[in-house]
């Protein structure tokens, strides 16, 4: 039977997809329960309506910024409040190097911008039929149509085109191509830089991630001020997001709780080691974990992201890198356990559809068990590699 290959059902349901989006995007986006942007919900508000179309609409946020081509080389200062004279009054809260991105590639024009879209959205659909191909599991499957994956695809977010490009650099056996991709997205992100472990791999690794780091910290203090510029207009809330910030504004908004935000980080990372410590370190020791380098390039993201502001819950698709070795685990109650709770993190919306207010409580647990998971996995993978190289080595 041709379904015996888990690949072919990726294809079938892919396709499957895709025939019904072309079919009814509104009725695909309600039936999947994917949150969607509307033209209606453009026009009503002023500062956004700079953005004419509600398809894939934090892509065509890229044609709003291109339009400030003449203010790129301008002061931080300058350049990050000249949308206050601007008619929209939209902000700006991305490096300005994709002002020139979306300049130079005339993302403007609605053909570029789609066929932009859909080359990556291909070469990204890929990735999902690479894994599942590769390892043999249908969770892959459920991962691509996941309430996540769903809500980036919907949006068009720029965080697709930045996993696509972590992918097809970081996983290339050309070395040279890695640190390239590598300084790439994180250059046009930043938060890309915690992936940067997916390096440590020897003793000779240290060296290129010592000077990985030393570009990168080059580039953070060139660009401290639009840094400091972009941060004071990111949008900060609890709605459809993940990390500590994000929990701590949900308990204020929805339990009228004040928790401080150090303190609730700092308790959390000191319950990951003592958990670690004391449940997991001895029995990880004898699970031979396979998958390693691209479960720190996943997780790193993941983990840092999680301590550091809000971020929406589309941004956690680059869990895809870590569910290789979740997957491979020889216990199987911890891999079951491992791939329940990534589920229930990734499905906000399909929760509160089923359970209400209940279903966000869900949610929020959920993740928060899912940053000491792949915590856990995280700290024992570097352990694991000091006790191998360094005191092998006696670096």
């Amino acid at each position: 039977m041709i379904l015996k290959k888990k690949e072919y059902l990726f294809i079938l349901l892919y396709f499957s997809c895709i025939f019904f989006y072309l079919l009814d995007p509104e009725l695909f986006w309600k039936i999947t329960i994917t949150p969607s942007v509307n033209i209606q919900s453009i026009f009503d508000s002023s500062k956004e309506i700079a953005i004419s179309s509600n398809k894939f609409y934090d892509l065509r946020y890229l044609q709003y910024i291109a339009s400030y081509i003449d203010n790129v080389f301008l002061s931080s200062d300058t350049l990050y409040n000249s949308y206050k004279s601007h008619g929209s009054e939209m902000v700006i809260n991305y490096p300005r190097i994709w002002i020139l991105i979306g300049h130079y590639l005339n993302i403007k024009s609605d053909v570029v911008l789609y066929s932009t879209y859909i080359i990556f959205f291909l070469l990204y659909s890929y990735i999902f039929f690479n894994f599942t191909k590769k390892f043999q599991t249908y969770f892959f499957c459920y991962l691509f149509i996941s309430g996540s994956n769903l809500l980036l695809l919907e949006r068009g977010n720029v965080d697709f085109i930045i996993i696509v490009l972590v992918f097809y650099t970081f996983l290339n056996k050309f070395k040279f191509i890695n640190y390239f991709g590598f300084l790439l997205v994180s250059f046009l992100k930043i938060y890309p830089a915690f992936s940067l472990l997916f390096f440590l791999k020897n003793k000779k690794s240290i060296i290129y991630i010592l000077f990985l780091s030393s570009i990168f910290l080059i580039y953070l203090l060139i660009t401290k001020d639009d840094i400091k510029n972009i941060s004071l207009v990111n949008p900060v809330n609890g709605h459809i997001s993940y990390g500590f910030l994000s929990i701590i504004i949900n308990i204020k908004e929805y339990l009228n709780i004040n928790l401080n935000f150090i303190f609730f980080v700092i308790i959390n990372i000191l319950l990951l080691v003592i958990v670690y410590l004391k449940y997991f370190k001895d029995k990880l020791i004898k699970d031979d974990l396979d998958n390693r380098n691209i479960f720190l390039l996943g997780g790193g993201i993941f983990i840092f992201t999680f301590l550091i502001n809000t971020h929406h819950d589309y941004r956690m698709m680059f869990l895809i890198f870590c569910i290789p070795l979740i997957l491979k685990l020889k216990n199987n109650l911890l891999k079951l356990f491992s791939l329940s709770i990534l589920i229930l993190s990734l499905e906000l919306q399909r929760l509160l559809f089923l359970f209400g207010f209940y279903g966000g409580i869900i949610n929020s647990i959920a993740k928060i068990t899912l940053f000491h998971v792949i915590g856990v996995f995280y700290i024992h993978l570097i352990c694991d590699f000091y006790q191998k190289f360094f005191k092998k080595n006696k670096f």
